[in-house]
């Protein structure tokens, strides 16, 4: 929910009575545990009085005195579906509870979602940090709290246990933390199924905690971006876990961690698979001569195939990347048979040596693989392959990872899975390329004619087709002049319809009463109302049917590159408009980041358009306008047509 920085209005101060009730709100609604050390709390915090004293000086320790509150906006879901609430902020030590009050700054403490159905409440890090108790505990593993840290739930094989908390059942409110720090919660949710009943884990599928909220998110950095501490004030019952959950070796057989993304795309952990890959470092050398090799593979694969005549030169280096090296790299148990057949971490570009796929394109073309060609500004095309080379024809290929999956053609991007001993296969992407039909419907001013020859003058045409019904209309009219047909005649509804008499040039076309016939052309066709259709591309334009396919009116829309200097002289790289086209901007970033080995990111494009759906724009840095394009161009987009490039770098604002 919070991977995007949330929209948040001015800080207001709570009155002590409305924070009280909204402390004791959280405190019943999520059954919370008072801390052991809640004696100490309260020595430190004032109370009342005329109150319970353990129960005020627990609504003080989880919303302090002096507490704001502000109103925010985010969005959450694949859908970008608009989220809205309340974070509530108050002042904390720097780790040690007993740190002065100059020491202790505001920072976001709860954060209140405002459902349809009721309000939900969870604490934050911050929170969790000066009082870890309050919530169920549940643990995992240090590779699965990676992948929670970018933002995915916590799967069951990612739990370490049993036994888990008596209080962690369907729908409770749970904090995450690591096996290593058991005593210090990164993360909190939602558990999804009775963790607690739970007597094993291994095998079983599902979401255990629907993660809400994490150490690292856009909430967290409201806050100062506080690291998280060594250890917390553990109650007796945690210290007694934290000696179990410490005991857990990640080697027993069975244990796997698992997590899942929240954009609905299951990413499973091994655990021991992970940790051992992770131990496992590669040195550059290696990394280089991975690299050659799945080069030589891809190439290798596609002659195998009989692919060669199929390839259009010259390819684009991100082409050639994605298609002939990425999908080939070896498997971690190449480097180390007692490494799992997986992909291994250090297999990056830019943990080569040559940093980019530009130098290592130059690399292969010295070791006599290709032949490429430097274009202006610095782009590097592949002319020719070295189909026949002895490196090539001999080559004996290699089990692939197992979770990589390569298409059987040579310019398909690379994704999905290989069983064992199976031929490398080329998969294409799921989403089917369009075609965007331009159209044109006539004007109010237009239906004279139409009404002459009997046409549908509510109906959509293409260019050519309003052409064809000006013709018919002229022969109808006997309006072309028949000793030379480039003129047509002028009578007084094309007159009316087509002349301005204010203009001098029409002016004399009625004086003469004659014009050329294609002057008058061009000027019916550009008096209809543009308008443009979404077909799929395996459609021909023939088969456009105005209920299924639906003209919207305007312009035919564009993807548009967008270079642009940011901070200083760092080029980054915009491309907005994807959504139409069946281009999934989030599964596009991703691949941008790997071919151009920079990092890239989606986010919601302000003023974006609702109903023609272009809401997210991808962002990478450096100039790639020719890596958009290629993978544009690999996901049938008919680049030429329908895309336009804005450079900005270098330009006076």
């Amino acid at each position: 929910m919070f991977k995007k920085k949330p929209t948040v209005s001015t800080y207001a101060p709570i009155r002590s009575s409305d924070r009280r009730r909204k402390a004791n709100e959280f405190i019943k609604d999520l059954n919370l545990s008072q801390p052991s050390s809640l004696s100490q709390a309260a020595a430190e915090t004032p109370t009342s009085t005329d109150e319970a004293p353990n129960a005020n000086a627990f609504a003080n320790l989880i919303l302090p005195d002096g507490s704001t509150s502000a109103k925010f906006t985010t969005y959450e879901g694949p859908n970008l579906t608009d989220v809205s609430g309340t974070l509530y902020s108050g002042s904390q030590p720097d780790g040690d509870q007993k740190a002065s009050s100059k020491a202790r700054h505001q920072r976001p403490l709860w954060v209140e979602i405002d459902r349809k159905s009721q309000k939900q409440y969870f604490p934050t890090v911050y929170t969790l940090w000066n009082t870890p108790e309050i919530l169920p505990v549940v643990h995992t593993w240090g590779p699965v709290i990676k992948k929670i840290m970018t933002g995915a739930d916590l799967m069951i094989p990612g739990l370490a246990g049993p036994p888990f908390p008596e209080k962690a059942t369907k729908g409770s409110l749970v904090s995450i933390a690591s096996a290593d720090q058991p005593g210090v919660p990164l993360a909190v949710g939602y558990a999804r199924v009775d963790i607690a009943s739970l007597k094993n884990v291994v095998g079983e599928k599902g979401v255990a905690v629907e993660v809400a909220h994490w150490y690292g998110d856009e909430i967290w950095k409201l806050g100062g971006s506080l690291e998280p501490p060594e250890s917390t004030q553990l109650f007796p019952d945690m210290e007694k876990m934290t000696a179990g959950v410490q005991g857990m070796s990640l080697s027993q057989e069975g244990e796997t961690g698992e997590t899942q993304a929240d954009t609905t795309e299951n990413s499973t952990a091994e655990v021991p698979d992970a940790d051992r890959l992770a131990a496992h470092q590669l040195d550059t050398k290696e990394i280089d001569k991975a690299f050659k090799t799945a080069a030589i593979y891809g190439i290798y694969n596609a002659r195998a195939n009989n692919q060669i005549s199929s390839i259009e030169f010259p390819l684009s280096s991100s082409t050639f990347m994605t298609s002939f090296v990425l999908p080939f790299l070896p498997p971690a148990s190449q480097f180390d048979r007692n490494l799992p057949r997986h992909s291994h971490p250090s297999l990056q570009v830019k943990k080569t040596s040559w940093k980019g796929a530009n130098k290592f394109l130059k690399a292969l073309e010295k070791d006599g693989l290709l032949r490429i060609k430097t274009r202006g500004g610095g782009e590097v095309v592949i002319l020719d392959i070295a189909w026949e080379d002895d490196r090539v024809r001999e080559f004996q290929p290699y089990a692939l990872p197992s979770k990589d999956k390569p298409s059987n053609h040579p310019t398909a991007p690379a994704t999905g899975t290989t069983t064992a001993g199976s031929a490398p296969q080329l998969t294409t992407h799921t989403n089917d390329p369009v075609r965007i039909l331009e159209l044109l419907r006539a004007s109010s001013r237009l239906f004279p004619i139409y009404d002459t020859i009997q046409a549908d003058k509510m109906g959509y045409y293409t260019a050519g087709q309003v052409k064809s019904l000006f013709v018919q209309y002229l022969e109808k009219e006997n309006l072309i002049n028949q000793k030379n047909k480039r003129l047509v005649n002028i009578n007084p509804i094309i007159a009316n319809v087509l002349l301005d008499t204010s203009k001098r040039e029409d002016a004399q076309i009625l004086s003469t009463s004659s014009a050329k016939r294609e002057d008058l052309t061009n000027r019916f066709v550009a008096a209809h109302n543009p308008y443009y259709a979404v077909m799929p591309r395996s459609l021909p334009p023939s088969e456009f049917n105005p209920k299924v396919h639906k003209p919207k009116s305007g312009k035919p829309p564009r993807i548009t590159i967008q270079l642009e200097t940011r901070t200083g002289k760092k080029v980054v790289t915009r491309v907005w408009g994807l959504e139409v086209f069946n281009v999934d901007p989030v599964a596009l970033s991703e691949e941008l980041s790997k071919v151009c080995a920079s990092s890239s990111s989606t986010s919601p494009r302000e003023g974006a358009s609702q109903k023609d759906g272009n809401k997210l724009e991808v962002l990478v840095q450096g100039s790639q306008e020719q890596a958009v394009r290629g993978l544009l161009e690999k996901r049938g987009v008919e680049v030429q047509k329908v895309v336009e490039v804005v450079n900005k770098v270098g330009k006076k604002k």
